[in-house]
């Protein structure tokens, strides 16, 4: 029956839209969480490196530098690190609406 596939493509677009914005309102989230984090993080070494800017004439002062900025750097990697997960999922959660709208329309 003619109304009975309606009512199903109609279900199935909405939860298409269901899908597509969630998806992208998760990608919003977890953008704008990666840019405080890294913000946050340029801004520590940015104090930190200035604060020791006296002490690094020193062979302990460059040391405390280094093992500073290696933590540093580990962390930055682990934000990237989720980042990149992340826009895995976002992308797998745009295809899944692609697919579905392309069935819904029969494309």
């Amino acid at each position: 029956d003619a109304a009975v596939a309606i009512e199903g493509t109609r279900a199935a677009l909405v939860e298409a839209d269901r899908v597509l914005t969630t998806t992208l309102n998760d990608a919003y989230a977890a953008d704008a969480a990666s840019r405080t984090q890294l913000r946050h993080l340029h801004q520590e070494i940015r104090a930190s490196v200035e604060a020791l800017s006296s002490s690094i004439q020193t062979p302990a002062g460059r040391q405390q530098l280094v093992e500073f900025l290696e933590t540093k750097a580990g962390q930055a990697k682990q934000i990237t690190d989720d980042a990149q997960q992340t826009a895995e999922r976002v992308a797998a959660g745009l295809q899944a609406a692609i697919t579905t709208y392309g069935a819904a329309t029969g494309g």
